[in-house]
């Protein structure tokens, strides 16, 4: 498992890659469930919504057999996380907080020209021109005197800032025989290293259990997040404000000596730039998330060893942003200010919500036989809105807010996915060291295709745990010893919610000498379209040595991605010049050593 921060943006989510990827266009992050929830988030895994005091536990299912009874959407791993809750008979009171400051080292940075060393490289370029060029222009007086100057300005230094971070958490947890209940406050603040940016999170959660008699238990999962930051769009990116101030004469000042700031700077033969402090520390640009999470739950004991449960679960999000970039700080590399001001407003909402219904059964036969059998039915559905309007000839800088422009534009989508799934498992073992387990999913999406909806994810794993046969109990120093394989499939929906489908586009034409609005195919459909699909095989030991004081886990993975969701190009003659389709495969093996001690 790699887990990377793929930007430095605070509070920004993680990327990761379980065994490597397994997609081109289809995506490559894993599965995240909550407390049985599959969860997605605004760009990111979800998990930044949450705070870390919340979380009990982390479980990474790597191979397809394993999470294969999450069907379609497992084809790069499964992250379970389980969150707190309180234990019986006991009740705690936690209290944590932190600070801390973050800094950009200097060592790492380009090596840049200071003032003086610029200046004697410029003076020697038009010395140069003049001897080699037939330049006659003389060197500009800024250059003439090297000499003179000394190191001038260090963009970093301006434009970077030492990041405070800030953490309070409060977790109270109680529990008695029938009513378990563990509350969690989090507040998060913490600020970038560029100026005028940061991100800050509050964070409730409250999980609850009820037990209404020895056959009938209850449960109400309740979070809530709400985070608001600042961040300027595309940081991170090419040459965007960082990449490039340090090409800016390191003579200028990016602050006058009377107290204002400079809004551009035009030094000879140089393109004209804007005051990249300005550009940083006037523009806003801001996104507030509201987002709450419920998982209710209802278990009931229909007759001994036979046990029906019934969860329902929604996931609710409001993104809203704005941006305001004035006159003075609407500016680019090699584009200097003022240009005219804008602004944007946006806002998104979404639901997800998912209902499962199942019956386990489990049963133990001549004290040696344990069988453990589980069948459901699910349904999940996602809706998704979103809205933009975006503002220009403002009169002047003074009122930030879009309402203040003559020009408005607007535009917005609406989206939506379902999915029903039918799903079963059976779990033996004999004497606890014979180990069989095979289960079987079927996935309907309304993602692809009418012809190819529904797609079977079926998977076996057997284990036998050596260490428990008579005949091993003379290697007294080997305390364990799993030997274990297991076979899966599992898919891939990550395709977008209308791609198998043709689409009509405006398209124009002349009509009695006046031009007509009209619709015309834009793309061609699929109703083939259907999942990636991941077979998986995987061999494994596990080793135990001394009591289990050092542990050793051995796996042999090979994975085989098949029908890659891919843009395949298509005879022009056809009326369209590509297609989306099933095509190509991927394959990957590995080894993976664990080493515990």
């Amino acid at each position: 498992v790699q887990i990377t921060q793929a930007n430095g943006e605070p509070n920004a989510g993680m990327a990761i890659r379980i065994r490597g990827a397994a997609s081109v266009n289809g995506g490559n992050s894993p599965l995240i469930v909550v407390d049985g929830f599959p969860i997605s988030g605004n760009g990111g895994t979800g998990l930044e919504s949450m705070a870390p005091e919340e979380i009990e536990n982390i479980t990474v299912l790597k191979d397809a057999a394993s999470a294969a009874l999450y069907g379609s959407r497992a084809a790069n791993g499964v992250i379970l996380v389980t969150t707190k809750s309180a234990k019986e008979g006991k009740t705690d009171i936690d209290f944590s907080a932190y600070f801390g400051a973050t800094q950009v080292s200097k060592r790492g940075r380009p090596d840049l020209m200071n003032a003086q060393e610029f200046a004697q490289f410029k003076k020697e370029y038009y010395e140069d021109a003049a001897i080699y060029e037939g330049y006659t222009g003389g060197v500009p007086e800024c250059y003439q005197h090297p000499e003179t100057l000394g190191e001038g300005t260090d963009w970093y230094d301006v434009l970077l800032q030492t990041a405070l971070t800030q953490n309070y958490n409060l977790g109270i947890n109680s529990g008695t025989t029938k009513v378990k209940s563990a509350i969690n406050l989090n507040y998060n603040k913490q600020e970038g290293v560029i100026l005028n940016t940061f991100s800050e999170r509050f964070s409730v959660r409250a999980n609850n259990t009820y037990e209404a008699s020895n056959r009938v238990k209850f449960g109400l999962n309740l979070s809530g997040s709400y985070t608001n930051g600042r961040l300027v769009p595309g940081l991170g990116g090419g040459r965007n404000i960082i990449g490039s101030s340090f090409l800016l004469d390191p003579q200028l000042k990016y602050k006058n000596d009377d107290g204002t700031y400079p809004i551009s700077f035009s030094q000879p033969g140089m393109f004209a730039n804007p005051n990249f402090y300005v550009v940083l520390t006037e523009r806003d640009d801001n996104k507030r998330v509201m987002r709450g999470i419920v998982n209710a739950f209802a278990e009931i004991g229909i007759i001994d060893n036979l046990k029906y449960r019934l969860s329902a679960n929604a996931d609710l999000s409001s993104t809203q942003s704005d941006s305001w970039v004035p006159s003075i700080a609407n500016g680019a590399m090699f584009t200097a200010p003022p240009n005219p001001a804008t602004g944007s407003y946006g806002t998104e909402r979404s639901i997800n919500w998912l209902i499962e219904n199942t019956l386990t059964w489990n049963k133990t036969f001549a004290e040696k036989h344990n069988v453990d059998l589980l069948v459901g039915y699910t349904t999940q559905k996602t809706e998704t809105q979103n809205a933009t309007i975006s503002a220009s000839n403002y009169p002047d800088d003074e009122v930030p807010w879009f309402n203040a422009a003559t020009t408005k534009t607007g535009s917005g989508s609406k989206s939506a996915w379902a999915m029903i799934s039918y799903l079963a498992r059976a779990n033996y073992d004999y004497m606890g060291k014979y180990l069989l387990s095979v289960s079987f999913r079927r996935d309907g999406c309304s993602r692809f295709g009418a012809n190819a909806k529904f797609a079977n994810f079926p998977s076996v794993s057997v284990g036998w745990i050596a260490s428990d046969e008579d005949f091993m109990q003379r290697f007294d120093k080997l305390s364990y010893l799993k030997v274990r394989g297991s076979y899966g499939v599992v898919g891939n929906y990550n395709i977008g919610d209308y791609n198998h489908l043709a689409t009509v586009g405006t398209s124009n034409y002349v009509f009695n000498g006046s031009i007509t609005a009209g619709r015309a195919l834009s793309r061609i459909g699929n109703s083939e379209l259907t999942w990636e699909t991941t077979k998986s095989v995987d061999a494994g030991l596990d080793i135990g040595l001394f009591n289990d004081r050092v542990f050793l886990v051995y796996d042999y993975y090979w994975k085989t991605t098949d029908g890659l969701l891919y843009q395949i190009d298509i005879p022009y003659s056809a009326g369209f010049g590509d297609i989306q389709s099933n095509i190509g495969e991927f394959r990957f093996w590995g080894h993976e050593l664990n080493i515990e001690t």
